[in-house]
Formats: structure tokens, C-alpha cells, sequence
């Protein structure tokens, strides 16, 4: 194992969590860097998380809290932490040996450098399937604005210096969704952000995901929405870069939209294209789409299987 300069600290989110997270702790204490201190937060378990960290990795730093979100979790865990740069890790996630120290030659090559993040396997515990290419989805232009408009910075890959959340502060805990996305932004448009071309961290997906259901794009749609009313009311500068974020709303009514159409449920698609609409009146295609809601069943297949072919 190769020891540097710079301590690192591994925090791990913990909910509920019991089937996966000895593999998320195995994978770090696997890493080829081993000045890594890991602490596991317990955000108020009731499958017996707790216990099996507490029994089976007695001498990491394990942290009990009442139930409050991931970000009041996250933010646990830097408060406690001894390390120059902190690494996030789901529990659900998998860390590939080499990880942390290629991050860590990064970061010690370049002291400009605020957050380095790798590319990811998407993979659902059994199948590997390589993530769309980082350089080209948010690293080519301006990435402030890629992040907020694509998004797709996985957590798990990220590593960021503790000076620089010291500088502009941690997880927004308010937020219900895109908490990930406004610190990525906040950090980058302060600090310069490498990516790793490689895939070093395994991102799982799960049933659980945060926009399944009606409940789901509920609370997607509120996240997001306080997330754009954060940025423009605390970081006007950050919001006048990013352009007019009621579009960031409008897209995501119109992939709502596009769900229920999926669904055949036309009433409930119909409603989120024209909201989708009066966010960003410019975009004619939610207006197509809206009419599309009035074909037969069978022609609104063909027409999905016709745009899938080309």
C-alpha cells in the first residue's frame, strides 16, 4: 500500500443499509493508499447497520444520529473528520483499489485543484455497464453549467479538499434533491475540477431510486425548484452564469411528461408538458408532444418505435 502526504477520509452515508455496506467498507480498506480514515454515519438505521459495523469494523469511527437525510449525514461526517481531503462514498457503492491514490497524486501535482472525480460503472450488483463519458457530458465547456443542467457527477467519485468546504461551505441539508449538484457547482466555480478518465468507483442502482412514483417526481420537482430559488437568492453571480434556470423546471416536467406517455397515462402527460411549457414557452416540441397525447395508442407506439429506430 502506497502512504502520501495527505490523509484522506472516506465518509459513508448509512440508512437502512445492512446488504450492502460491507462491500462499500471493504472496497476502501482494499485501497492501495492507506492513510484513510473511514467514518461510517448511521442516519438512524432500523435494519441493524449499526451493529454489524460496530461488530465487524471495530476500529473505524462509527457515528450515531437521529434519522435526518443523507446530507445532514454527509455533513456529520466532514465535521468529525481529521483528513486534508475527504472522499464520499454511498453504501451501496464500490470503490475499485486504486481510487484514492490516483485522486491523491492528482491533488498533490496541482494545489488549484478543489475536486477531482473519476468516471463510474453503472451496475445493478451483478452486470457492469461503463457510465456516458464525463469528458464529453461535463467537462467539455463550461462545466458550472454542465453540472447544473446534466448533472451526473456521482457522488462516490468525488473527492474534494477539506480547506475548500471550509471555503464554501458543505451539503445544503434543505434540500431534498440536487444537494449533490449545488455543492459540485458551488465548488467548481471557485476551484478547478479534474476528471480521472477511467472508472474507479461501481455506482449501483437500485429499485429505491428517487424518482419513481408520484411521490418521487414530487419531491424531485420541490428539490429542484428550492435548489434554482438557493442559487438565485444566496449566489447571484452562479445563477446570472447559468442563464435562465426556470428551463432546468421546464425539462424536467417534460421528461415527467414523457414517463407518463411511456405509461399511456395521456391526462397525466398532457399536464406536465404544458407546465413544461410555461417554464420555457421558446420550446415547441412541448407543444408537439402535448398534441401527441391526443393520437390513438397504437399511433403514439409506432411513433415511439419510429424514433427509437433513427
Amino acid at each position: 500500500m502506497k502512504r502520501g502526504l495527505m490523509k484522506v477520509t472516506a465518509v459513508i452515508p448509512a440508512y437502512n443499509c445492512k446488504s450492502t455496506i460491507a462491500e462499500a467498507i471493504n472496497s476502501v480498506l482494499k485501497q492501495t493508499y492507506n492513510d484513510i480514515e473511514v467514518i461510517v454515519i448511521n442516519d438512524g438505521s432500523t435494519d441493524g447497520t449499526d451493529k454489524l459495523v460496530k461488530q465487524n469494523y471495530p476500529d473505524l469511527t462509527l457515528i450515531n444520529q437521529d434519522n435526518r437525510g443523507v446530507s445532514w449525514a454527509r455533513n456529520t461526517g466532514i465535521k468529525h473528520s481529521h483528513g486534508d481531503l475527504i472522499a464520499f462514498l454511498d453504501a451501496d457503492d464500490i470503490w475499485l483499489p486504486e481510487k484514492i491514490e490516483r485522486q491523491v497524486d492528482i491533488f498533490s501535482h496541482d494545489q488549484d485543484i478543489g475536486l477531482v472525480t473519476t468516471e463510474e460503472y453503472i451496475f445493478d450488483g451483478y452486470e457492469n455497464i461503463h457510465n456516458q463519458n464525463k469528458e464529453i457530458s461535463l467537462f467539455k465547456g463550461d462545466i458550472v453549467k454542465n453540472i447544473f443542467w446534466k448533472s451526473g457527477l456521482c457522488t462516490s467519485t468525488v473527492m474534494v479538499r477539506k480547506t475548500v468546504l471550509d471555503d464554501v461551505g458543505e451539503f445544503r441539508t434543505e434540500l431534498s434533491a440536487g444537494e449533490d449538484d449545488n455543492l459540485w457547482i458551488r465548488i467548481a466555480f471557485k476551484y478547478k475540477v479534474h476528471l480521472i478518465k477511467e472508472p474507479l468507483v461501481k455506482y449501483r442502482i437500485t429499485s429505491n431510486s428517487l424518482t419513481r412514483g408520484e411521490t418521487g417526481r414530487s419531491n424531485l420537482y420541490n428539490g429542484v425548484k428550492k435548489h434554482i430559488d438557493i442559487l438565485r437568492k444566496e449566489y447571484p453571480e452562479i445563477s446570472m452564469r447559468l442563464g435562465n434556470l426556470d428551463r432546468k423546471l421546464a425539462e424536467l416536467y417534460f421528461d415527467h411528461g414523457l414517463s407518463y406517455l411511456d405509461l399511456q397515462q395521456l391526462k397525466l402527460a398532457r399536464i406536465n408538458f404544458i407546465n413544461a411549457f410555461k417554464h420555457d414557452f421558446l420550446k415547441t416540441k412541448y407543444i408537439f408532444y402535448y398534441l401527441v397525447c391526443f393520437f390513438p395508442g397504437s399511433m403514439i407506439s409506432f411513433l415511439k418505435s419510429v424514433k427509437q429506430k433513427f
